[in-house]
């Protein structure tokens, strides 16, 4: 029980820990957003409506998204809270079983899966933010505009290969919440791609095997059938016979009778 008490001490400790840092940013992030709306709104109908639209929509966008995983947030530590509080008390019998209940649970609907998506809303909402300011400063200036472009997309790239490092090395520290799906994807890509190359070969196989025994006849006639035993009244299936006969009628048959090597040649019928 102690070992128990241990694990959930480390399991609360570690999700009330991303909780809260998640809590500091979004409050941040949504004042920025917040305040670069009200600061840009009057100046956009001036612009391109095409570009206004756009960047209005990714700053809310942006700031909706925020809001709601600040609210995710919240709603994840009153879990760990409900979590942590399970089974404390009652009798070590009684304890152990509701702690093994809330665990199963916890893995049944995919806890942790859940809550490791709440700082993948956030990096959207970023995604968003650096989006509609790039945008913006496109109407107003075009160079500083290919600067945050240009610096945007740097951003990302980093990311990327950052997410990779985790994807393809189970060692690599830089690991973030988007490894483990994308890991499980993975393997059931591979899984679902190599039970449809077996289907394929075990179905060409008969299909191309039946075309090369039914394309020339007349060259298959030559090979030995692998069904026939051999027996010594039959002809055709004889070991002393190799061509058998072609057509029907009394067709000529070259055949390798025996090889005596007493006379020091081969007979030959």
């Amino acid at each position: 029980m102690k070992l128990a008490d241990e694990h959930d001490k480390e399991f609360q400790q570690k999700y009330s820990t991303d909780l809260d840092t998640a809590l500091i940013f979004a409050g941040l992030f949504s004042a920025v957003s917040s305040a670069f709306i009200i600061q840009i709104q009057p100046l956009l109908p001036s612009s391109t409506p095409i570009i206004a639209v756009a960047v209005l929509s990714f700053l809310y966008i942006s700031l909706f998204t925020t809001l709601l995983a600040a609210l995710l947030a919240v709603l994840g530590k009153q879990w760990v809270m409900y979590y942590q509080a399970a089974g404390s008390r009652g009798t070590i019998e009684q304890r152990g079983l509701e702690r093994q209940r809330k665990l199963d649970g916890l893995r049944k609907w995919k806890f942790e899966t859940v809550l490791q998506m709440f700082p993948l809303l956030l990096q959207f909402a970023l995604l968003l933010f650096s989006s509609a300011l790039s945008l913006y400063l496109w109407t107003v200036h075009r160079s500083i505009a290919a600067i945050v472009f240009t610096l945007t997309l740097l951003g990302v790239g980093c990311y990327v290969l950052l997410l990779a490092s985790a994807v393809l090395s189970p060692d690599s520290p830089f690991q973030t919440p988007l490894a483990p799906p994308l890991l499980s994807m993975m393997s059931k890509t591979g899984h679902i791609l190599k039970l449809t190359r077996r289907r394929l070969r075990s179905y060409w196989r008969p299909v191309g095997s039946s075309l090369v025994s039914s394309s020339n006849p007349k060259v298959t006639s030559f090979l030995p059938s692998p069904r026939r035993h051999l027996h010594g009244h039959d002809r055709e299936s004889s070991p002393t016979s190799i061509f058998p006969t072609i057509g029907g009628g009394t067709s000529r048959c070259v055949g390798i009778r025996n090889i005596h090597r007493s006379h020091g040649g081969l007979c030959w019928s």
